[in-house]
């Protein structure tokens, strides 16, 4: 096992501007004709890339004794943006984008002479058209409807919510998809809800991954049904520690987790039918041998967490394994040529905040940038001619370690026929 440690890297990379995306120039010839058509000189800005936490300022031509001036700024449709004043502080004088377009206007002297734009989000291209005028403009809302608002369309009522399949019938369908994802499910239980539509029960969790499913029958309000949105959560016995989590607006509910180590817990439910009968769903899958116990039972949930998210499941033991702690720690390591891999990181120490993990195998790069919510992340590769690849780990939280296990799915060398 390879021990790396973090490394301090500072690199700077400058990228010249590209040339705006052609639907993005487009909207931006057609707030220029209609400025022309209202009577105004227009004059069109160069393209201006805006990079992620950048600040960029933008200085208007000359209004030769023009009395108004109007900016309009169009980038993509992602890309969120605001304007800042003189003053970064000063609330007031910002304009925020909408939908990736954003628009100023003033017909007082020195109103407009140069505009500073920060990038809330994204990255990308920005149009800038400006025009002088004798009088106020149209508003941008309706030179481009679809980009900054327009009358939305009347709400059309759904009527009434559709009738459920029995409860029974639901859970057989959700036992049936999980039996075919390989999972040996349990025998049914029953739980008791009150007159509130909540209840507690106390379930005994094995090693391994589950899903736990609830289904209640549909709410009744007179002749009308109402809307089922069952909620459900998993703690440990004590009620402390929270294990497993289904807030979502469903009529069922789905809790899905991995445990290193058997577990007694409580299952609490809410928004079920009142004093009605809920079915206990639980399947059930082994903990692959193949997850690395060096790092801890906790490692090893986490592990087989982030396995269960990507459906993967390794035969053989990793090829190696590597440790390091927060921050952001590159790892070079040698692979075979014309072979795939999966490499799995997690949390085995500290409370992670966030594990980022990305794998560069020459010009193809893959990356995991959400991971699991409790700190594991997963990307898998094939390496084509190369032998090495670079791995990299950025990872945040207090006192954190992590591992990382590296797995050969296939390898065309020793599996080419001779």
């Amino acid at each position: 096992m390879t021990r790396a440690g973090p490394a301090l890297v500072l690199a700077a990379v400058a990228l010249a501007p590209t040339m705006a995306a052609a639907e993005i120039r487009e909207l931006a010839s057609r707030v220029a004709d209609q400025y022309r058509a209202a009577g105004a000189r227009v004059v069109e800005l160069p393209a201006r890339f805006l990079y992620e936490d950048e600040t960029i300022a933008l200085t208007l031509p000359n209004a030769n004794g023009a009395r108004c001036v109007t900016m309009a700024i169009v980038g993509a449709r992602g890309l969120s943006f605001h304007t800042i004043g003189a003053d970064d502080d000063d609330e007031a004088s910002q304009v925020y984008s909408v939908a990736g377009a954003v628009e100023l206007s003033s017909c007082e002297p020195r109103g407009l002479e140069q505009v500073r734009l920060r990038s809330d989000a994204g990255r990308g291209a920005l149009e800038t058209v400006v025009a002088f005028s004798s009088d106020a403009l149209p508003p941008l809302r309706a030179v481009l409807p679809e980009r900054v608002g327009g009358t939305p369309p009347p709400a059309i009522d759904p009527g009434p919510v559709p009738p459920f399949a029995p409860p029974e019938k639901r859970a057989e369908a959700a036992e049936w998809i999980a039996k075919h994802d390989g999972a040996t499910v349990a025998p049914r239980a029953m739980a008791s809800a009150g007159s509130e539509g909540t209840g507690v029960v106390h379930v005994q969790l094995e090693r391994g991954c589950h899903r736990i499913e609830l289904f209640s029958p549909e709410l009744r309000a007179g002749r009308r049904r109402g809307r089922l949105d069952l909620d459900a959560e998993l703690r440990d016995k004590k009620g402390e520690a929270l294990l497993a989590r289904d807030r979502g607006e469903s009529a069922d509910a789905r809790l899905e987790l991995c445990l290193g180590e058997r577990t007694d817990a409580l299952l609490s439910f809410a928004g079920a039918a009142p004093t009605s009968q809920i079915i206990v769903s639980r399947a059930y899958w082994a903990l692959p041998a193949t997850v690395p116990a060096l790092w801890g039972t906790d490692a090893q949930r986490r592990i087989a967490g982030v396995m269960r998210a990507h459906h993967f499941v390794p035969l053989q033991q990793p090829v190696a394994l590597y440790e390091g702690v927060a921050g952001s720690t590159p790892i070079v390591t040698p692979v075979e040529q014309g072979a795939c891999y999966v490499a799995v990181a997690a949390a085995t120490r500290g409370t992670p905040h966030g594990v980022v993990l990305r794998a560069a195998v020459g010009a193809s790069e893959h990356a995991d940038e959400r991971g699991t919510s409790d700190g594991a992340a997963l990307v898998s590769f094939c390496t084509r001619d190369r032998d090495r690849v670079h791995l990299t780990v950025d990872a945040r939280g207090s006192a954190l370690a992590w591992g990382l296990a590296l797995y050969r799915t296939n390898g065309a060398a020793w599996e080419q026929a001779p």
